[in-house]
């Protein structure tokens, strides 16, 4: 017997975006010098222009 489960509720979509843009650079390491690397560069341009810039944390010096 299996319990029918919802499924999850829809995720939004720059949430989306930016877990995939969380991947995209994750997997920028793996795939340098491949042929899977611009397609990634590709990927991650789309996403880029689709989201807002990353907030970059400044790092002050004490």
């Amino acid at each position: 017997m299996s319990a029918e489960t919802d499924p999850p509720p829809p995720i939004d979509p720059v949430e989306a975006l930016k877990h995939i843009r969380a991947l995209i650079e994750g997997s920028c390491e793996t795939t340098y010098g491949t042929r899977a690397e611009p397609i990634i560069q590709m990927i991650q341009q789309i996403v880029d222009k689709a989201l807002p810039p990353k907030r970059r944390r400044r790092v002050t010096k004490p």
